[in-house]
């Protein structure tokens, strides 16, 4: 559950960290804005990660750039609708 340190259970203040936490390591990922909308916060939380400083710090376990090559990303691109 998220807590603000002064808040209560799901206050406003805790969604708009969790919310506008910036998603460090994405943007100079080449899919992040084209094939990806960058790391999951939930996952990344749920993994062991936090928000420091407006930034989300940790890794999401379903995060599949380093899992594609540079050829195959262009063809499924060139695919796309």
């Amino acid at each position: 559950m998220l807590m603000c340190p002064r808040g209560k259970p799901g206050s406003t203040r805790a969604w708009k960290l969790f919310r506008r936490a910036t998603k460090v390591g994405c943007s100079n990922c080449r899919f992040y804005r084209h094939q990806c909308e960058g790391k999951c916060r939930a996952m990344v939380l749920a993994n062991g990660g936090k928000i420091a400083n407006g930034k989300l710090i940790g890794r999401d376990p379903y995060c599949f750039g380093g899992l594609m090559t540079k050829e195959r990303s262009s063809i499924e691109a060139i695919d796309a609708p």
